[in-house]
């Protein structure tokens, strides 16, 4: 059962999990600044960065005030203290080592271009491998609800389809791409970018190639997911739209799905 802690937790990591709202904790670590001031070394709206702000503001680490006209942001004394806590009491827990082929996650979490979100599955690695692969149990976790996947076709081989619909507030979301890579029980790695016989997609609005990766953890197992964009300005495009929360949310609910099949 989730506790108020637990709830404080999810809002902190969600909240450093894209690498824009990373940079603007190390902006304010020299100190309160406007809006304006955050937002003249990135390449993004306005509308963009203030969604950002927000998630800072809900996941504790920062608080505003107004000033005049203007608003400022600080960091927030003390906000790091539930986390580390809690990373002190799974110390002895974490596996140092994962077996299985080197990943690239964790370089791309220092990416720019690339977004990322990470999960414990209290399920074992061979059922949310199946629901990564089978389309009927894809199926039922891959959109976060409300939205719901009504339509889903995967090859799990390099160069088959990897295609879905979405449905949400009563419009259909074709996504359409090929599997890039698949390693069994291991990772799985698709693109929108290409279509089955390595055709280039022509159009793609969102642009991104997706990798998902899971290995045996003490508590059922670790979930690692990373969407890498062609440029940065796509990839804070994709996290205002909601990647992190999304992205996190279907992760909740395969882990959930999960442990129904053991």
């Amino acid at each position: 059962m989730s506790t108020p802690i637990d709830y404080e937790l999810d809002d902190l990591f969600q909240a450093l999990a894209a690498s824009v709202r990373r940079d603007v904790l190390a902006q304010l670590r020299q100190g309160p600044a406007a809006t304006n001031d955050l937002l003249s070394p990135h390449t993004m709206t306005p509308h963009n960065l203030m969604a950002h702000l927000r998630r800072l503001e809900t996941g504790g680490l920062v608080e505003s005030s107004k000033q005049g006209r203007e608003r400022f942001y600080a960091l927030r004394p003390g906000s790091f203290a539930p986390a580390l806590r809690w990373m002190r009491q799974q110390e002895e827990l974490w596996p140092e080592e994962q077996e299985g082929e080197p990943s690239d996650l964790p370089r791309w979490a220092e990416d720019s271009t690339a977004l990322t979100v990470t999960r414990v599955l209290r399920a074992p690695r061979p059922a949310v491998w199946r629901c990564l692969t089978e389309p009927d149990l894809l199926r039922q976790w891959f959109a976060p609800r409300p939205a719901e996947v009504t339509g889903v076709e995967i090859e799990p081989r390099a160069g088959g389809r990897f295609y879905t619909v979405i449905r949400y507030m009563g419009q259909s979301m074709p996504g359409d791409g090929l599997v890039l890579e698949i390693v069994e029980q291991q990772r799985l790695t698709w693109t929108n970018m290409l279509l089955t016989g390595w055709r280039p997609a022509a159009g793609v609005d969102l642009p991104f190639t997706a990798t998902i990766e899971i290995a045996d953890h003490v508590e059922g197992t670790i979930y690692r997911a990373a969407a890498r964009h062609p440029d940065t300005a796509t990839a804070e495009r994709h996290e205002a739209l909601g990647f992190s929360q999304g992205w996190g949310l279907a992760a909740e609910q395969l882990g959930r799905l999960a442990a129904t099949l053991t």
